[in-house]
């Protein structure tokens, strides 16, 4: 099917849209944000990275043709500092990862996915295993799901923050993958484990609940929920603020919510 010159601009807008950081951002309100692990970058590399980024910044009331332009010209500056710097990994790295940002935004999305490989393999860690999160939102949600869980399993054998979180998306991959018994075995093991972030964990528990709620399974959900309050005793006790925050996010968990509603709707229907 062909297209007009205005409505393959449309498009590329509205894939600008949906398009967001969510993936790497994907981690839900309260979660803290991970940091990015800098390498050492001189400051030549460094000011060209930043003159960049800076392209790319889209004035508010622009309009369709405009912003498409800027996005274009800030992805070929990014590409230009990965030629200029092509012997730096870390440079090159970084410039790969924020390129592909812009062409996902674009809409052009095999560009972008080519750009976070090449940001995988430049940066090892910090962009690196952010590009490979980043890679595996993108093909979920294009519904390449073995694609998804191959670069969230690469993201996380890297560890650090964004690793650990590649950790709950591979729990959602597998559930796509209606291998549900393996993404609940992902959520116990990150939900229990005592060295993984805090709101992580309690993300990781409500997941595993909502995987049984979704099959009805209202116990099983509740005594979840239950062992997600005992593993993160310690974590919650107190009157610091931190624990008065964690607090409040076991007690938002959705899986609460779904199991209130479910309640709610097995009382109507008695009542009828």
């Amino acid at each position: 099917m062909l297209f007009s010159s205005s409505s393959r601009v449309f498009l590329a807008v509205l894939a600008a849209l949906a398009w967001s950081d969510a993936g790497v951002a994907q981690g839900g309100k309260g979660s803290a944000k991970p940091k990015i692990v800098k390498a050492k970058i001189g400051k030549e590399a460094r000011t060209a990275l930043a003159a960049a980024g800076r392209l790319s910044r889209v004035r508010q009331g622009s309009s369709v043709v405009e912003r498409q332009k800027i996005l274009e010209k800030a992805q070929a500056a990014f590409a230009k500092v990965a030629r200029k710097f092509a012997s730096q990994d870390a440079v090159v790295g970084e410039a790969a990862f924020r390129r592909g940002q812009l062409l996902g935004r674009l809409g052009r999305i095999n560009e972008a996915l080519a750009a976070f490989r090449r940001a995988g393999d430049k940066a090892k860690a910090g962009f690196g295993t952010r590009a490979r999160l980043e890679a595996g939102h993108v093909q979920r949600r294009e519904k390449l799901y073995p694609d998804a869980l191959e670069s969230y399993r690469l993201a996380a054998t890297a560890g650090g923050a964004y690793g650990n979180r590649a950790r709950l998306w591979i729990g959602k991959t597998l559930i796509n993958l209606g291998r549900v018994p393996d993404a609940r075995r992902e959520w116990q093991a990150l939900g229990t484990d005592r060295t993984m972030d805090a709101y992580l964990r309690i993300q990781a528990f409500d997941d595993l609940a909502m995987s049984y709620v979704k099959e009805k399974k209202i116990g099983a959900a509740k005594r979840v929920i239950a062992d997600a309050e005992d593993a993160l005793s310690s974590e919650t006790a107190g009157e610091d603020k931190r624990a008065r925050v964690l607090r409040k996010k076991l007690g938002r968990m959705r899986a609460r919510k779904s199991i209130a509603k479910a309640a709610e709707r097995a009382l109507e229907s008695r009542r009828r």
